[in-house]
């Protein structure tokens, strides 16, 4: 007796495979135009792309006047280039930029505060109060995200000498670095105390160390020395975006969680007796005259 092995299934895979494909190819048909031909079509297109063409043009017209008659007179303004000057070799340069965007909004939205309609004569009173409110905001809560960031910058920089001893296989990365910026700071502690007094606080800050960057720290050790150059960059850059991470994280949850729910309230007392003073005064100052 013939035995054939595993022939029925083979076809039958054959006949499923081909079948699918025939279906596909049926749902999938390309669906044909009647009364207007490839001419209909390709008048509808043609006029399709002249209508996002025309969008496209205003777009980039709109873009070319943002850019000619802001973007650049702002670039290239003193103020501008003050600023980056003297904050182009800043750490804390990614918090500056953070805090310029969140004084711009919060400036626009006191200008529009103050800019509003006023239907009573309270009114005047009520949109003082609320811009005092959003400047008050925004101060504390870019005071409290840069002391934040700063409370926890030892503590963060320890995290991410952990992550970079893993990614180089180093398990005393952490320990050396630590031990580092200890002998540091005590160094640091003993020179002011031998030129306390002796020299000014700017000659003095002179002769301190700066404490050790992650990122320089990790150059020394001889795994990375290994490393190809492509690595080396990559673990360099994910060392600077743990950085950016935490200051990201931080001024985050300042400005959407602890402000609406901490600043605000305490903002609004503040200005509800700034308010009140001031509404005091001038009844005071009318009594006065009255009675004069």
């Amino acid at each position: 007796m013939k035995v054939t092995l595993n022939s029925q299934n083979y076809n039958s895979y054959n006949y499923r495979q081909q079948n699918g494909n025939n279906n596909f190819a049926q749902r999938n048909q390309i669906p044909t135009f009647n009364g207007g031909g490839a001419a209909g079509v390709t008048g509808t297109i043609a006029k399709k792309s002249g209508l996002f063409t025309k969008i496209d043009n205003l777009y980039d017209k709109g873009i070319d006047y943002i850019a000619k008659y802001f973007t650049a007179p702002l670039v290239d303004s003193a103020p501008m280039n003050w600023a980056a000057e003297k904050f182009k070799n800043s750490k804390y340069l990614f918090n500056h930029l953070l805090a310029v965007g969140s004084a711009i909004t919060s400036g626009m939205y006191m200008y529009k505060t103050l800019k509003m309609p006023e239907k009573k004569p309270e009114d005047r009173d009520r949109k003082k109060t609320l811009a005092v409110n959003q400047f008050l905001t925004f101060a504390l809560s870019t005071a409290g995200a840069y002391f934040l960031d700063s409370k926890i910058g030892n503590w963060w920089d320890k995290q991410t000498a952990r992550f970079a001893g893993l990614r180089l296989n180093d398990e005393s990365l952490v320990k050396d670095f630590l031990d580092t910026n200890e002998a540091i700071k005590t160094n640091n502690k003993l020179i002011i105390e031998t030129n306390k007094n002796k020299v000014s606080k700017k000659d003095l800050k002179l002769l301190l160390d700066d404490t050790e960057m992650v990122r320089d720290f990790v150059k020394s050790r001889n795994n990375f020395k290994s490393m190809l150059p492509k690595q080396k960059r990559a673990l360099l850059n994910q060392i600077d975006g743990m950085g950016v991470l935490k200051t990201m994280i931080v001024f985050g949850a300042v400005y959407r969680y602890i402000v609406p729910v901490l600043v605000t309230p305490i903002a609004n007392k503040i200005g509800e007796k700034y308010l009140s003073r001031k509404q005091e005064a001038k009844a005071q100052e009318a009594a006065n005259s009255k009675a004069a």
